[in-house]
This record gives C-alpha cells, sequence and structure tokens, in this order.
C-alpha cells in the first residue's frame, strides 16, 4: 500500500500537466480554429517550452475561426 499512494500522486500530477500542456489545442478545438492542425503541430513540437507554449495559447485565443454552420 506504501507504494502506491506515490503512483496515484506521479499520475494525477503527470495528468494534469499533460491537460495544462494540450490547452492550446483544446481551446482550438472549442474555437473550431482555422488554424486547428498548425496549432496542435506547434503544441506538440514545442509545447513543452514555455515561452513558445504561451505563444501558442495566445494563438488559439486569437485570430479569425470560420462562423458555426447552422443546425436548421
Amino acid at each position: 500500500m506504501d507504494g502506491l499512494i506515490p503512483f496515484v500522486g506521479s499520475a494525477l500530477v503527470i495528468t494534469a500537466l499533460l491537460v495544462l500542456m494540450f490547452l492550446p489545442t483544446f481551446f482550438a478545438i472549442r474555437r473550431n480554429h482555422s488554424s486547428f492542425w498548425g496549432i496542435v503541430v506547434a503544441n506538440v513540437v514545442f509545447g513543452w517550452m514555455p515561452l513558445f507554449w504561451i505563444f501558442i495559447l495566445i494563438w488559439s485565443l486569437s485570430g479569425r475561426h470560420p462562423p458555426e454552420r447552422s443546425r436548421a
């Protein structure tokens, strides 16, 4: 039981960091960003570096995105 607690704690920290790292990708999906694939590639390749991550986050939150189609 002693070995399980650090394992679970480490798994939670790693999961939280991965979610945080891919936050720009989640924003690009949600906003239906026109540069979605560029954001994904940049996030995978450069997302682990803080300066680039901030740039990718700003990119995913800015810019024009195509309008959503009406569901009528």
